[in-house]
C-alpha cells in the first residue's frame, strides 16, 4: 500500500529560524508553527560541537516541546582542496556523529563537496576529475566505522554543484562505499529551468535507482520560485514517488522564513491524496 503523507512525516530545517541561545526557544518555535520533527544544525541552538552535557540540554529541551530529532547536520566540504581543514572538519563530523544518537537522531546529513575552495555547494571543474570523486569516498570511509558503531546513516545530498549532481553517480557511490550511507534527494537541486519539461524522468531515475537507500525528501522549490509550489517543481510526482518508497522518510521543509512555515506545511499535506 503506498503511504500517505501525514503530519508525523513532515520536519523542518532548524536554520529557518535565527540561531537561539537557549535550545527551549527554538524547539518552542518549531512547536509553535505546527511541526513535530526538525533537521537540526548545532548552530541553531548556539553550539559549535556537542558534549554529554550540551546533548542532554538539547534533547531535554525539545522532548519538552514534543519535537523530534531525527536528523542532524554535519556538513562539510568533503573534497575541499585544503586538505588540513578537510581533516579538522572529519574530526568534528565524527565528534557529532558519534553523539547524535543521545538526541534521537539516526542520520546525519553531509555535503559531497566541490574542489570550489569558497563554497562547497558551487560547480568546479575539479569535480569531475577522478581524484574528487576518490577523495570523496576515502572521506566516507574514515567517518563510517563511528556512524556504523552509532547506528547512525551518513545522508549525502544530491547536489549539481557538487561531486555527486545526478542519481547515477550516488548510485555508483552507495555501490562503492557499502551499507550505511543513504540518500537525501532534493527536487530544488535538481530541477532547474534548463531541465524542467523532462522532470518526471529525472525524479523517476532517482527514485529507481535509489529508493531504498532515500532516507530524506526536502520540500524546497526550484528557483525561481516565492512559496513552496510557486516554482519548477512538480510536487504530484515528487509526492507520488515519496508514497511508494520502501519505507517512510521525513519530507523536510527546507529554506523557508519562519512565517511562510504553516502555508509550506498546509501545501504539503495538501498532497496526501498525490498517491
Amino acid at each position: 500500500m503506498p503511504h500517505v503523507l501525514a503530519e508525523r512525516d513532515l520536519a523542518v530545517v532548524s536554520r529557518t529560524w535565527p540561531p537561539a541561545t537557549d535550545p527551549a526557544l527554538l524547539a518552542a518555535e518549531i512547536a509553535a508553527h505546527g511541526v513535530v520533527q526538525t533537521h537540526l544544525n548545532l548552530a541553531s541552538v548556539g553550539l559549535a560541537r556537542l558534549d554529554a552535557p550540551s546533548s542532554a540540554a538539547v534533547r531535554a529541551a525539545f522532548d519538552r516541546a514534543r519535537v523530534l530529532i531525527p536528523s542532524m547536520s554535519a556538513t562539510y566540504n568533503m573534497v575541499d582542496p585544503d586538505r588540513a581543514r578537510r581533516r579538522r572538519a572529519a574530526a568534528e563530523a565524527t565528534v557529532l556523529i558519534r553523539r547524535a544518537p543521545a538526541l534521537g537522531a539516526e542520520m546525519v546529513s553531509l555535503c559531497t563537496g566541490s574542489r570550489n575552495p569558497d563554497d562547497k555547494w558551487a560547480w568546479h571543474p575539479g569535480n569531475a576529475e577522478p581524484d574528487a570523486y576518490a577523495d570523496l569516498v576515502d572521506e566516507l570511509r574514515q567517518l563510517l566505522p563511528a556512524a556504523r558503531e552509532a547506528r547512525i546513516v551518513l545522508g549525502i545530498e544530491l547536489d549539481p554543484g557538487t561531486v555527486i549532481g545526478t542519481a547515477a553517480a550516488a548510485h555508483r557511490l552507495l555501490r562503492d562505499v557499502g551499507d550505511g550511507v543513504g540518500v537525501i534527494l532534493d527536487p530544488g537541486s535538481l530541477i532547474t529551468p534548463d531541465n524542467a519539461d523532462r522532470q518526471a524522468e529525472i525524479i523517476d531515475e532517482a527514485f529507481d535507482l535509489l529508493g531504498p537507500h532515500i532516507v530524506a525528501v526536502h520540500a524546497r522549490d526550484s528557483h525561481p520560485a516565492g512559496t513552496l509550489g510557486s516554482g519548477l517543481v512538480d510536487f504530484d510526482h515528487l509526492f507520488r514517488r515519496w508514497s511508494r518508497l520502501p519505507r517512510r522518510v521525513p519530507v523536510v521543509i527546507h529554506d523557508a522564513e519562519p512565517d511562510d512555515v504553516p502555508e509550506a506545511r498546509a501545501f504539503v499535506l495538501s498532497h496526501r491524496a498525490a498517491a
